[in-house]
């Protein structure tokens, strides 16, 4: 299908090199990025609303008000690489003791290994950091949100992910994301000064991303500033206008009045 379309739109750099790769032709791509949903934005006043969130995810699982909390949001399951972030964990964990972090979402079994948790579970213990690892289990979608607004950063250590929309969520509370560079959301929230984008999947320098975030903090306005530039980034207004752009484009090229579109990635 997308051999025989005008253009194709995808979601991301990731996701286009995935193409690129499959036979579709560089040229013929168009990178236009998912745009965030008014879900995903706080109301109100935000360094008020991450103090609160802030208050109410230390309290519900037990930790203490000076931790350094970093936070991940996903299934687990290998692909999305947290054993990179537990690993990267032992690093930092040495000179950020108060360092914790803390893995939203229910475990899975995985043919060959049997619970990823546990898998998870031993990698700490091994490295003596298993108290600084913590499970929250299936959270409601409701209450999302509320633990990017509390943590000090936001983990996506995935081996690929072609958008990843949980970074941007973060990103709208005020919260910074360590990533891997096959991360596809990246390159925008890198521009927003939302996202640490690290290459490779070495332990040293994703534990050394994590240090930098850490050190360099994120008070009041850093996370209004992270909030707005992330709105601008991927506001629908402008990614509309890209996509009138692209099927402009198509129309013209292809001669006819009507163009066909395929589009491929997450949306």
């Amino acid at each position: 299908v997308l051999h025989c379309a005008d253009g194709v739109r995808t979601n991301s750099w990731v996701t286009r090199d995935v193409l690129v790769r499959g036979g579709i032709a560089a040229d013929a791509i168009t990178v236009i990025p998912l745009h965030y949903t008014e879900r995903m934005r706080v109301d109100g006043d935000l360094a008020a609303y991450r103090a609160e969130a802030r208050g109410d995810i230390l309290a519900r699982h037990g930790l203490a008000d000076d931790c350094e909390l970093l936070v991940a949001a996903c299934r687990l399951t290998p692909f999305k690489g947290l054993d990179l972030a537990v690993r990267a964990l032992a690093h930092v964990h040495g000179e950020r003791p108060q360092a914790r972090f803390l893995i939203c979402g229910g475990d899975r079994i995985v043919p060959g290994v049997g619970s990823y948790r546990t898998l998870l579970e031993r990698l700490a213990d091994e490295s003596g950091i298993l108290p600084a690892l913590i499970f929250a289990g299936n959270i409601d979608p409701d209450e999302v949100k509320r633990y990017y607004a509390a943590a000090d950063l936001h983990l996506v250590p995935s081996y690929i992910d072609t958008f990843n929309y949980s970074s941007v969520e973060a990103a709208l509370t005020g919260t910074r994301t360590v990533m891997t560079d096959l991360v596809g959301s990246g390159y925008w929230l890198k521009k927003a000064g939302a996202a640490l984008v690290v290459e490779g999947r070495d332990v040293a320098t994703f534990a050394a991303a994590i240090l930098l975030g850490l050190r360099q903090g994120s008070g009041p306005s850093g996370a209004r500033g992270v909030a707005q530039r992330t709105t601008d980034e991927l506001g629908l207004p402008r990614l509309a206008g890209e996509l009138d752009a692209m099927l402009a484009r198509c129309a013209s090229s292809s001669g006819r009045a009507g163009a066909a579109v395929g589009t491929h990635g997450k949306r």
